[in-house]
């Protein structure tokens, strides 16, 4: 975590390289801050890649339970406070997968009524000039085209703005909110 910038209060992690504990026949995250909690469905025959979300302890969080297909790409918490709620879900779209269409669409799906208070993190080998890409491949429009058809706002900052770009980046993480959602930089 950045030193100069307040902690996070929730992050998404993708490739979380999780341990198995032979012993309890669990799947674990290492690492994880003091102070923070890791939700995930990560399995023991894939651990290392997938999604995962840590969050601050001091949220009461509700796992959202996806299909057993996705397990390990998928991962999401429901936080309520007071008389609202915040859905976070966490997509890895492995870039050898053949079905990444179909994983945003269940997640979508699975929120439901939920999706206009939603944060959707998607890592997703994919570009689109949209969420800051230099072009645009046809999955990208695919994603865009589903993304706009559940009325979902793409909230990735533009690249001018970030501090700091790697050389040869090519944005593919791609940050999707509910139209009642409000993301603070």
């Amino acid at each position: 975590m950045h030193p100069n910038k307040p902690p996070p209060l929730l992050r998404s992690i993708n490739k979380p390289y999780a341990r198995l504990n032979v012993t309890q026949q669990n799947t674990f995250v290492p690492n994880i801050p003091q102070g923070y909690k890791c939700h995930h469905n990560l399995n023991k025959h894939d651990n290392a890649y997938g999604a995962c979300i840590i969050s601050k302890d001091q949220f009461k969080s509700i796992p959202i339970q996806f299909p057993e297909e996705f397990e390990n790409n998928m991962a999401g918490i429901e936080i309520k406070h007071e008389n609202t709620s915040l859905c976070f879900v966490s997509l890895y779209c492995r870039p050898s997968a053949r079905n990444q269409e179909k994983l945003i669409k269940t997640a979508i799906n699975k929120l439901g009524l939920q999706l206009p208070n939603s944060i959707i993190a998607i890592y997703i080998n994919e570009r689109n000039k949209i969420w800051g890409s230099s072009s645009t491949t046809q999955i990208g429009h695919s994603l865009e085209q589903t993304i706009s058809a559940h009325n979902l706002n793409i909230a990735n900052r533009d690249p001018a703005e970030c501090s700091f770009i790697p050389p040869g980046i090519s944005f593919i993480d791609v940050t999707a909110a509910g139209d009642k959602t409000i993301i603070a930089y």
